[in-house]
This record gives C-alpha cells, sequence and structure tokens, in this order.
C-alpha cells in the first residue's frame, strides 16, 4: 500500500467507543442482536470476557484499553463472586482512582496488584445518599456506573465533580436513553437512575467509527482522496465534530448523503480547543504540520492519562521532523510546513494505536518514517494494517 498517492472508496467499520457500550448493554439481555463490524483488539477483547462471564468464570484477561477493563470491573461487581482480571502493566499504569472509589461505594472490595485487579462482590450494595466521583481525570467510570445499571433494584443517585471529556459521557447518555433507560439530570453533576431499567430493543447496530473517519480523511487530504460509503450525517460521538474542524482548514470534503468524499487540499492553520475531542489531538497535529501557518491546539493536558502520555509522544514524533512546535502541559503550537522533507527517523509508537495513525499521517506526507509496533493500530482499527485499503 503505497501513501504518496492514497486512495480510499470503501465502509469504515463500526465505532470502537458505540460497540463497547453496546457490548454491555447485550450482556443483560442476550436476546439482542447486535450488528457491528468493528474487529478491533479493544472490542474483541471485552467480547470473550462478557462471552466468559455468561459462562460462569471468574478469570479475565485485558490488555491496554481502558475503556473495556473499567466497563467490565463494574460488570462484574453487578455479582456476587470473586473475580480476577488480568491486565498489562500499561494498563495498570493508568489513573484508577476514580474505579477504586466507585467500587468501594457499591460496597465492592477492589485490590490492585502487579498483575491485575481482584473483586471480591455480593453485587452492588450502595452506601451514603449517592455514588461521589471525581470525574477529572476520566469519565469512563462514569460510563461503566451507567452502562451496569440496567435492572437494579433500588434507584442509583449519582454525584460528580469535573466531567472530563463531557461529550464522551454524553455518547454513554444518548445510547442508554436509546435503549429505553431513564436518566435523570438534575444539574450541577448530579444524575439518578430509576429502578428496574428494561428495554423493548430487539436489534441494534452500531454506526461507523468517527475517529477512523478521521484518519482516513487526513491522509486523503495531503496525499490523494477518499470516499467513505457508509458516513452518517449525525452522530453523538465527539469525534463528528472533525468534520467542522477540516471545514475551518478549509479542506475539501462534502457530504453527500451517506457519502464523505475527501480529497488533497492546500490546508490552512486552525486554532481548536480539543478538551471534549481529545482522541483527535494525535492526527490533528501531524495534518496541521501541512497546512500554511502556525495553528494552536489546546485542552490537551488529559492526554498524560492515554495509553502512552500523547503529549509528549506528539512533540517527540514533530520534534524528530524537524518541525517548530511549542509545547505546555494543555497545548501545542505548530507551524506548518515547518519539517525537514529529508527527514528520516525511527518512531517508538509505545504501542499507542492513535501515535501509529499520527506517525501515518505524516509518511503520507513523504516523510520517510519507520514506525516501531505499528501493529498496535489493531486496537480501534485493524482492517487499516490487514488491507481494507
Amino acid at each position: 500500500m503505497s501513501l504518496n498517492h492514497f486512495e480510499f472508496v470503501g465502509r469504515i467499520p463500526s465505532s470502537k467507543s458505540e460497540t463497547l457500550r453496546s457490548l454491555v448493554f447485550k450482556s443483560f439481555f442476550p436476546k439482542v442482536e447486535l450488528d457491528f463490524s468493528s474487529r478491533g483488539d479493544d472490542v474483541q477483547e471485552l467480547k470473550s470476557n462478557l462471552e466468559k462471564l455468561n459462562k460462569g468464570e471468574t478469570q479475565f484477561k485485558c490488555h491496554l484499553g481502558a475503556a473495556p477493563f473499567r466497563f467490565l470491573a463494574l460488570r462484574l461487581a453487578r455479582l456476587k463472586g470473586e473475580f480476577f482480571i488480568t491486565a498489562s502493566p500499561e494498563l495498570l499504569k493508568r489513573p484508577h482512582e476514580s474505579l477504586i472509589q466507585c467500587l468501594s461505594q457499591l460496597s465492592v472490595e477492589a485490590e490492585f496488584s502487579s498483575k491485575g485487579l481482584k473483586l471480591v462482590s455480593q453485587g452492588w450494595s450502595p452506601v451514603g445518599d449517592a455514588i461521589h466521583l471525581n470525574c477529572s481525570q476520566t469519565s469512563q467510570v462514569l460510563s461503566a456506573l451507567v452502562l451496569n445499571s440496567w435492572n437494579f433494584e433500588k434507584d442509583i443517585f449519582i454525584s460528580t465533580q469535573d466531567i472530563v471529556s463531557r461529550p464522551y459521557f454524553d455518547l454513554t447518555l444518548s445510547q442508554v436513553r436509546s435503549w429505553g433507560m431513564s436518566v435523570k439530570e438534575l444539574g450541577q453533576g448530579q444524575f439518578v437512575i430509576p429502578k428496574l431499567q428494561k428495554t423493548d430493543i430487539q436489534a441494534l447496530q452500531v454506526s461507523l467509527d468517527m475517529d477512523s473517519a478521521f484518519f482516513i480523511s487526513a491522509l486523503a487530504l495531503i496525499s490523494g482522496q477518499a470516499q467513505i460509503l457508509n458516513f452518517a450525517q449525525e452522530s453523538a460521538h465527539p469525534s463528528f465534530r472533525f468534520l467542522n474542524v477540516l471545514e475551518s482548514m478549509k479542506a475539501s470534503i462534502k457530504v453527500d448523503k451517506d457519502k464523505l468524499h475527501i480529497k488533497k487540499t492546500d490546508l490552512a492553520a486552525v486554532n481548536v480547543n480539543l478538551k471534549d475531542s481529545i482522541d483527535m489531538a494525535p492526527v490533528l497535529a501531524s495534518l496541521v504540520l501541512f497546512s500554511k501557518g502556525v495553528s494552536k491546539i489546546t485542552g490537551l493536558k488529559n492526554l498524560a492519562f492515554k495509553e502512552s502520555n500523547r503529549l509528549e509522544k506528539i512533540y517527540e514524533l514533530l520534534e524528530k521532523t524537524g518541525a517548530q512546535v511549542e509545547k505546555t502541559q494543555d497545548e501545542l503550537l505548530i507551524v506548518g510546513q515547518s519539517f525537514d522533507s529529508n527527514c528520516q527517523f525511527e518512531f517508538n509508537s509505545s504501542s499507542d494505536h492513535r501515535m501509529v495513525m499520527a506517525a501515518q499521517v505524516l509518511k503520507a506526507g513523504g516523510l520517510n518514517i519507520e514506525i516501531e509496533d505499528f501493529s498496535s493500530i489493531s486496537k480501534s482499527f485493524p482492517e487499516f494494517e490487514g488491507g481494507l485499503l
């Protein structure tokens, strides 16, 4: 596959984020027919673990995915028993304070070790007036709590502080409400889920992955063209805003019913805050390197808590190209077209799928980069590695 002239006409696999949430939902309602096409590692891992749970097993494995790990932990906690989730060292380094905080308030014993997480549960038994969660580092635990509240025998009151990446939690709310769950927002971060929530849904289809669509669009804008044949004109996914960001960069993009058309364009610089759509940051940082002008990307401080410290890795990657780039704890200033077109280097992706994508965008622009652990892209988009393109 040559990226010096990129051509793509096809369909993007289903959303990783939405599929993970849908799998938890199906675990409560096995008769629901779930239609999804994602073969990403996170999706397959959670699917396998939930199948083990259905068989009565108590030992589970998670590799790098924080969302499937947190979703699974809260799912297991609904049951009586002792469980163990084996986790990779990289996953165990992620922030898990809010997960322990949540499980403790549900009367679930949770203990981390160097190998993973041990849970001893009698089923959820909330203590106090509400489940209090600090969501300043991740909203995934809050999402996990809501996703696993189906058919609980009591009303669940939730009190939150500082919900980071609020649109990712809004995605959870959008999905569970579409499935029939009542989640009442009382204001000031307060929520209540009435008891005994059920669904009438019989079948469910998951829409395309917006982050993968953005990645394909970036490759096309730099070195060719693409047609995405299953695009959605509306989506609750936070990265759906990539269309607006690209429009502000004067990109040649067109939505025609369920198709998205993209072709190579001279791009303008951008000033954008990605606090609420932070997974876009690696690909966008590489894309703006080919624009005219100085781009400013802010809202990045929580990149430190991803599969790698993505803010540091983005800076490392762009610096290796010889580009003029400045970094603070929360932002990047990137001078477009300031890279050395003759640069040649190896890049350690730290097994981070988004950093592989970022480096691949630079390769599409003609830079000579050897990407270490390219296969980690399979976490969210194995079809790219496997020849979908």
